[in-house]
């Protein structure tokens, strides 16, 4: 789809760009990513190798390395899209907006960890814990890829009354923690 755009296309600005792309690569790149999550090295490197080379199609970024690119158009790595996306479904799943028939479903932690006079200091009511397995790809399943991104997130996103006010607080989130960074690598 790619090479097809680079064909069709001989000027190419920031605005076109983030048009044809989010139109006609991203979906492809992102086509079932809850279910199909790319879990080795190898696969994940592969996609974003894809988002890689069509930021370089934008002449006047086209020097820059890759994070400044994607940061110059308002994109994030397909791995960031990813966990998003899992998140998002796992509370769809978790306030059961979406109704799907685990054969073993995601259990909270136990109340040794989140009860008592020890509870805000442990954890809070909405950790999961994972499952525990020795096959590689039942340990990439959704309940058990997203327990850490899930048991990270603050108690005011996972309380979200909506599927729309849970995603904007967790963009905001994430945009917080990308200021911090910037701020921090400004001061080294």
């Amino acid at each position: 789809m790619l090479g097809m755009l680079k064909k069709t296309f001989v000027y190419w600005d920031a605005q076109s760009f983030l048009q044809l792309y989010k139109t006609y690569v991203r979906p492809h790149l992102e086509y079932c990513a809850p279910a199909w999550n790319p879990y080795l090295k190898k696969d994940i490197l592969k996609l974003e190798q894809v988002q890689r080379r069509a930021t370089k199609l934008v002449p006047q970024i086209r020097s820059l390395n890759y994070e400044s690119r994607l940061a110059n158009l308002g994109l994030e790595t397909l791995k960031d899209r990813r966990e998003r996306g899992d998140l998002i479904q796992f509370y769809k799943i978790d306030k059961k907006y979406n109704h799907v028939n685990w054969y073993y479903d995601a259990k909270l932690m136990s109340s040794v960890n989140n009860e008592g006079p020890s509870g805000g200091v442990r954890g809070a009511k909405h950790r999961i814990c994972s499952q525990l397995t020795k096959c590689e790809a039942r340990r990439n399943f959704l309940p058990n890829r997203v327990v850490n991104n899930w048991n990270a997130l603050p108690t005011s996103i996972v309380t979200a009354s909506s599927t729309n006010q849970f995603k904007n607080r967790l963009d905001n989130v994430g945009r917080n923690k990308k200021n911090e960074k910037s701020t921090i690598a400004g001061l080294r």
